[in-house]
């Protein structure tokens, strides 16, 4: 591929900014900050790891269990009793994104409560992602009465899938009619998009 005039590589940006003294300190002190942040986040996660691993787990971190492809039914009571616990941001995120699995249903509930008394919004993410995987067929009213709540904010846009997976056709003519809501409009049209192409492709056999 021929290089545009002026085009810089990654290695040749990385190696001017290695050759300039303040740059390359600004570059050392962020790495620095990153490395306390880390060490941060593996002390404090600490009790909940050792939690997991007396009962069963063989992780280092939280996210470890967001990031596998293996099923825990057995760990999920254990991330419910430390779901509600003081951790950093970025630990409560990891619990509440590795209790999206449908075996956390038991405590929906709870994971509704947890949602909507989270005032970070990373938290409130992660906690928005588990409530939608975890709810079942019973807890589409309740998702409705969610989404339509403006006070709850943006991330009720994270529960429209849960919708479309739990209400089918029924389910996508709720979202289509809260569209207009500038917080779900993106997402929902989405939805709505997709839904009318595969309805379309049945049609067409």
């Amino acid at each position: 591929m021929t290089r545009r005039r002026g085009e810089v590589t990654a290695e040749e940006y990385l190696a001017r900014r290695a050759a300039d003294p303040v740059l390359r300190a600004q570059d050392e002190a962020a790495a620095a900050r990153h490395a306390a942040l880390v060490d941060e986040l593996i002390r404090a996660q600490q009790p909940l790891v050792s939690d997991l691993n007396v009962a069963g787990a063989n992780v280092a971190s939280v996210w470890d269990l967001v990031n596998t492809r293996d099923t825990y039914p057995h760990l999920v009571p254990v991330l419910i009793d430390h779901l509600p616990r003081d951790y950093p941001p970025a630990i409560r995120d990891g619990i509440a994104r590795a209790l999206a699995v449908p075996t956390a249903h038991p405590w929906w509930p709870l994971l509704v409560d947890q949602y909507l008394a989270a005032d970070q919004n990373r938290v409130q993410q992660g906690l928005a992602v588990a409530v939608a995987a975890a709810a079942q067929g019973e807890d589409l009213p309740r998702l409705k009465e969610l989404i339509a709540d403006r006070n709850v904010g943006e991330t009720r846009a994270l529960l429209l899938d849960a919708v479309k997976r739990l209400g089918g056709e029924e389910g996508i003519s709720f979202i289509a009619d809260h569209a207009d809501d500038p917080e779900l409009a993106h997402t929902a049209q989405q939805i709505v998009k997709r839904a009318e192409r595969s309805r379309a492709r049945r049609q067409a056999r």
